[in-house]
């Protein structure tokens, strides 16, 4: 997928509501997890791995002088700091609207800055269409460790 192609994408899934976002998380592959290159993260939530690949994609292709260019600067500001919050599941996880416990207000954020880039640069906002596999490249798809047996050493 081409890098252009993957931000609109990126921009799309940002821009749905939180009740467009469940509807578009993908299917996470069973009995593995995502490993991420270059880090210790390892995370078998569809929307952490989301995450990380829209700050990886953003990260690419902020560059510009442009205000699209200086929103996305700002996504991706708000995504490293969700990412160094990888343990918190509050942060990663979107809930249907109406229910007691609200999606986190990151989400809301980041919502109001993908439209205005759609916006901006006079893209579709549609409903992307997301298979984790293919659209994940910050890492690899390894057995899940949860399923592992583990002992102690003698």
């Amino acid at each position: 997928m081409k890098d252009d192609e993957k931000l609109l994408k990126v921009l799309q899934f940002l821009a749905l509501d939180s009740g467009g976002k469940l509807a578009c998380l993908p299917k996470f592959p069973i009995g593995e997890e995502l490993e991420i290159f270059r880090t210790n993260y390892r995370s078998d939530n569809p929307l952490f791995c989301i995450g990380y690949e829209c700050f990886d994609c953003i990260e690419r292709n902020k560059l510009g002088p442009d205000e699209a260019s200086q929103i996305l600067a700002d996504m991706e500001a708000l995504l490293d700091e969700m990412i160094g919050h990888e343990k918190g599941w509050w942060i990663w996880s979107v809930e249907e609207p109406g229910l007691a416990r609200s999606t986190h207000f990151f989400w809301r954020i980041l919502r109001r800055l993908a439209i205005e880039v759609l916006n901006q640069r006079n893209l579709p906002d549609d409903v992307p269409t997301i298979e984790l596999t293919n659209f994940i490249t910050v890492g690899r798809w390894v057995p899940t460790r949860k399923n592992e047996k583990r002992t102690a050493r003698k």
